[in-house]
């Protein structure tokens, strides 16, 4: 995986695993880039990016929802 360093740096924790650090202007923001890496994710810190994470699965299930064939 690829990360761009004006996003952020990969930290190897083993050899299945790593600590991605990254910044940005929102938690939003972070959120939402990570979900683009498509990989499994443990949030480790901040708490407030799980309540991102909810946020988003939120807006996704309401789009989900709002199909009708």
């Amino acid at each position: 995986m690829w990360i761009d360093p004006a996003w952020g740096w990969i930290e190897p924790v083993g050899d299945t695993a790593c600590v991605l650090h990254v910044g940005a202007d929102s938690l939003a923001s972070v959120a939402r880039w990570l979900l683009l890496l498509n990989a499994e994710l443990t949030i480790v810190e901040p708490a407030e990016l799980a309540t991102e994470y909810r946020n988003l699965a939120a807006v996704a299930l309401r789009a989900a929802d709002s199909f009708s064939p």
